[in-house]
């Protein structure tokens, strides 16, 4: 149910088989490439088996290679055909293609596949993005723009830097000191002036952002954006997604005006169905890393990502970025699992607190590390899960709040979620160096585990065991 980079030989068959302060490092834009995949030399199939961890995988497949000069897509069909088809797979019975960075070298020169294998993990399972259409790669932000909000089922890849900085101009405004910045010069975050005069009568101070920052590119219906090894960055603006059934998979967005509040969301979702967003890697934004809209998105997952806070412009004065992930959402349902978030000092993630509320949040094996701050903020409107997470040097693992519905397995409990739709133990958190968060005010409401209609979410391992699986494997060019 992840997707795998794996290598291959050309013509050659084989089986895959301590604490820190919030830092900031040279973080600028990467070198853009213009570089066009040119068709590989094979003629005939070649023997290609694909492993699966150590249980599930592909045995004996065949690849037969596209071969027209503008394609850059190898089909990989089940069993002994060679046609260009794809084929069912015997992964949940799920169609799958492969895409390759190749070149016409002949010798033995590792090119890299990416393989996507299963259906999203969580409420947003059966999502497909655009499907197996024929991948497409944008040549310039204009055209990346174009393919993401237009009517079409899109399968995009990126294998280059997007750079959006300075291509909607800079404006300069009266923006404000808010009330937080309690270190102006040395490391604070000033506000722009948005959202309905947030800054109300707080001191006015001239601002001057990139416009392109602040607004996210729409994302409609069936779409999969896909960036390629390390090489899908969106540097300077980030994603609205108002489409249903769409899949965001290793990306980094970043530098989105990171000096100012509402300088720019990362990802914003909005009134939606089925979205999977997985391997992406989010830093450096003014406000939200990720955030949902009050219209909500009604099966969400963010899976295998990272979640960097380090900040040259903390709202907190800590050099870690308090504004990480706020789920507000009318009839959210978000699976958050396998994620790294760390050097953040709030929200992280906060659900509920908004008049339409009614959030469903199952956070699990999550790595969170050097946070300043809270991690969770479970407030009015959300019912969250909180099982089989590590936390490391987290202050407040859970903002203390007696009215919160929330459930914290704890060694006593655990079999509590065996009565309930879930039909199986809960597994307990890891802390370490952290504050408290078992048998802490709102965390011991069992009727949370009723609003799951079923085990969601399969494959949970222990807390320990998902710190090594986060590290190893979550975020941007992990795949």
């Amino acid at each position: 149910m992840r997707l795998r980079t794996v290598a291959f030989l050309v013509a050659s068959a084989f089986g895959l088989g301590s604490a820190q302060v919030c830092q900031y490092g040279t973080m600028g834009p990467m070198p853009a490439t213009t570089e066009t995949p040119t068709e590989s030399t094979i003629a005939t199939p070649t023997p290609l088996e694909v492993s699966i961890g150590n249980a599930l995988g592909f045995a004996a497949a065949t690849m037969a290679v596209a071969t027209t000069e503008t394609s850059t897509t190898l089909i990989v069909p089940i069993g002994n055909s060679t046609t260009a088809t794809p084929t069912t797979s015997l992964y949940h019975g799920n169609a799958y293609h492969l895409a390759a960075t190749r070149t016409s070298s002949t010798t033995a020169t590792p090119t890299t596949l990416v393989v996507p294998i299963g259906n999203a993990p969580g409420f947003a399972a059966g999502t497909t993005g655009g499907g197996t259409v024929e991948p497409i790669y944008p040549t310039d932000i204009k055209h990346l723009k174009s393919l993401l909000s237009d009517a079409f089922a899109r399968v995009i890849y990126l294998n280059r830097t997007f750079d959006f900085t300075n291509s909607e101009g800079n404006k300069t405004e009266v923006g404000c000191r808010p009330t937080s910045n309690t270190c102006p010069g040395k490391g604070g975050q000033d506000a722009i002036n948005t959202s309905g005069n947030w800054c109300g009568t707080q001191p006015p101070i001239n601002v001057t952002y990139d416009v392109a920052g602040q607004s996210g590119m729409s994302v409609k219906n069936n779409k999969t954006l896909r960036g390629l090894g390390n090489r899908g960055v969106l540097y300077g603006k980030g994603l609205v997604i108002t489409g249903s059934n769409v899949i965001i998979q290793n990306i980094h967005i970043t530098n989105l005006n990171p000096q100012y509040i509402w300088g720019g969301d990362g990802i914003h979702t909005y009134n939606n169905d089925r979205v999977w967003i997985d391997h992406v890697k989010v830093s450096r934004v003014g406000r939200q890393m990720i955030v949902s809209n009050y219209e909500g998105s009604r099966s969400l997952t963010v899976s295998n990502s990272e979640f960097d806070g380090r900040t040259l412009w903390s709202a907190s004065c800590n050099g870690c970025h308090y504004w990480a992930m706020l789920f507000i959402g009318a009839g959210d349902k978000v699976t958050f699992w396998n994620n790294y978030v760390h050097d953040t000092s709030g929200r992280s993630p906060k659900s509920g607190g908004s008049a339409y509320g009614n959030v469903l949040l199952h956070a699990v094996n999550n790595y969170f590390e050097n946070i300043k701050g809270h991690a969770f903020d479970v407030s009015t409107g959300s019912s969250v899960l909180i099982e089989a997470n590590y936390f490391l040097n987290v202050a407040t693992p859970k903002y203390a709040d007696a009215t919160s519905r929330a459930f914290v397995p704890t060694a006593t409990s655990l079999f509590a979620c065996g009565t309930t739709p879930l039909r199986r133990k809960c597994i307990v958190n890891t802390l370490a160096t952290s504050g408290a968060l078992e048998n802490q005010p709102g965390t011991n409401d069992t009727t949370v585990m009723t609003l799951f209609p079923n085990d969601v979410l399969t494959g949970i391992t222990s807390a320990n065991k998902a710190k090594q699986v986060v590290l190893a494997g979550s975020g941007f060019g992990k795949m």
